[in-house]
């Protein structure tokens, strides 16, 4: 099931989130459940063309989660979506569960009247086979994410 979170999903988001940090490039980075918290009651209690903070379960437990944004653009009168984050548990991966929460996602997007709908991969996780899911849907690749590791 989809929906919309709750104050009460909180614990279970921060395993989820937990969890995504763990195995993504970001984990070289201290884990703060206490601001992740903050930016998921401000979700759920924010404008709804502001914010989502959508999850899928099943039988009851919390099997993945898509956070995301709608604000005018810098550059324009547009409305630009991005993802704060997009995740599946790694058991739950390969089915359904991914699409569907992505399609959610879009939903709501166009449901916040968003006139460019973006999400990427910065987390390194499965890089291509998770691009092939979102252009599965209709997204398309527009540019590149670089992280700089010079010096």
């Amino acid at each position: 099931m989809i929906r919309s979170a709750s104050n009460a999903d909180i614990g279970a988001l921060l395993v989820l989130a937990e969890a995504m940090h763990a195995e993504s490039t970001y984990a070289r980075f201290p884990f703060a459940p206490d601001k992740l918290a903050n930016l998921f009651l401000s979700l759920i209690a924010g404008r709804q063309d502001e914010g989502c903070l959508i999850v899928i379960e099943e039988e009851g437990v919390l099997i993945g989660m898509a956070a995301g944004y709608c604000d005018a653009t810098w550059f324009a009168d547009a409305r630009v979506a991005g993802e704060y984050g997009i995740y599946i548990r790694p058991e739950s991966r390969g089915g359904r569960s991914g699409v569907q929460l992505l399609r959610a996602y879009v939903e709501w997007c166009k449901s916040a009247k968003a006139d460019l709908i973006q999400a990427g991969i910065t987390t390194g996780v499965a890089l291509e086979r998770s691009v092939r899911v979102y252009e599965s849907i209709g997204f398309a690749r527009t540019g590149a994410y670089l992280e700089y590791r010079g010096d």
